[in-house]
């Protein structure tokens, strides 16, 4: 009696834990429908992040000091400066941008990320942009979308710089010595090239912190000197100032 108890106490266990299992497996959601805004964005919006509805009329729409529409086609439209980033969980998980796959249009998709720039010579703002759903008329046409964003916006894997300076200039009444202030730091590379003058690469110092980067020469070169100062980051993308002694 003692062995048949005792077998009987285990199989009872046993029974529980299976049980006790198949319950935590219950309480996973099966559906998107029963996600919680917690369960599908567990990182939480960033700071900053606007909630708005676009129209697919046309009609541009300023996130900050940058501009984007969304066509009767259902696509935003800006030149050329933006990316998909593809299926993300929210906004937060949109974090870094490319050097490749820029774009003039790119399809609206809920539950998609994007990324959004402007600027020239390489020295961009960036926006991030998060579709949460499509916005719809009585029955059942698109009419829009509703986004969420984030400007300004700084990708974790590139530079991103105080100013839009493409022209540096060294003075002789500043030491021949300029500063650009970096308002986001990742580790890059640096391409010194001889543009004009009586002069050689080294003739032009270039030192950074993760807060600036300050360009100087001697006071003794050719006045008529420049050089093509190419910053290459993580992301792969070039940046490139024009430095000139005055």
């Amino acid at each position: 009696m003692k062995t048949i108890y005792r077998l009987a106490c285990v199989l009872a266990a046993a029974a529980l834990t299976f049980a006790a299992v198949g319950c935590g497996e219950d309480d996973e959601p099966t559906s998107g429908k029963n996600n919680t805004e917690e369960q599908l964005n567990p990182e939480g919006d960033p700071e900053g992040t606007v909630t708005v509805n676009i129209g697919n009329d046309g009609k541009s729409m300023s996130l900050g000091d940058i501009s984007i529409c969304m066509t009767e086609d259902n696509n935003f439209a800006n030149s050329d400066n933006l990316l998909s980033v593809g299926k993300v969980q929210g906004l937060s998980s949109v974090r870094n941008v490319s050097a490749v796959g820029w774009s003039s249009y790119v399809l609206v998709q809920p539950g998609y990320g994007y990324v959004v720039r402007n600027g020239s010579w390489s020295r961009y703002k960036y926006a991030r942009l998060y579709v949460e759903d499509y916005v719809t008329t009585t029955s059942g046409g698109i009419m829009g979308a509703k986004i969420k964003y984030q400007y300004p916006f700084y990708p974790d894997n590139t530079l991103c710089f105080e100013e839009f300076l493409n022209h540096i200039y060294l003075y002789e009444s500043y030491n021949y010595t300029s500063t650009v202030g970096i308002l986001h730091y990742v580790p890059f590379d640096i391409e010194v090239e001889v543009r004009r003058g009586d002069v050689v690469d080294m003739d032009l110092n270039v030192e950074y912190t993760e807060k600036e980067i300050t360009f100087s020469t001697r006071n003794t070169v050719d006045t008529n000197a420049s050089w093509i100062v190419t910053l290459t980051d993580g992301a792969g993308i070039e940046q490139s100032f024009n430095v000139y002694v005055e």
